[in-house]
């Protein structure tokens, strides 16, 4: 159906599972509505347009799409503000951790201070690749724009 509509007269089976997901195909007869993009699968009916194409139920429903494409999801602005709170607990992990394997390489293990700061260094910034909420922060905004062009190029509204 390219557009809204009232049945006037006949008799048709529609496919509405482009619009409502429901797998069962749909009988309309006199009086019934039908929304753009269901598929006339059996018989015949007249319509009056209700919408033009333009405001019918899916541009409607595009137009919805895009206003929360065009807006900042909750999710997005909640891992930001962890981030925000996470990040000087991860930097002083890693700098204790830092501080404190130096000192045990180079005081209990007897390593020379090179080895012994490489050492710590070494596990502190495995600390911070563990901890660091920069790739929470990173990875929330890149997953929406992937998952909304994949869904726009495959005509998912």
């Amino acid at each position: 159906m390219p557009t809204d509509g009232i049945v006037i007269s006949g008799r048709a089976t529609l496919d509405e599972s482009a619009v409502s997901g429901e797998g069962t195909p749909v009988i309309k007869v006199t009086g019934n509505t039908v929304s753009a993009g269901n598929t006339l699968i059996d018989g015949y009916i007249d319509l009056t347009v209700t919408h033009l194409v333009h405001e019918n139920s899916i541009a409607s429903m595009k137009a919805a799409v895009h206003t929360a494409q065009g807006s900042d999801a909750r999710f997005a602005d909640l891992a930001d503000q962890f981030a925000s709170y996470l990040l000087p607990f991860a930097a002083s992990a890693a700098i204790m951790s830092l501080l404190v394997w130096t000192m045990v390489n180079r005081f209990v293990r007897n390593r020379s201070w090179g080895a012994s700061v490489v050492d710590g260094l070494t596990y502190a910034i495995a600390v911070l690749a563990v901890s660091c909420p920069c790739a929470l922060a990173l990875a929330v905004r890149p997953s929406k724009t992937f998952n909304e062009s994949l869904a726009d190029g495959r005509s998912l509204l």
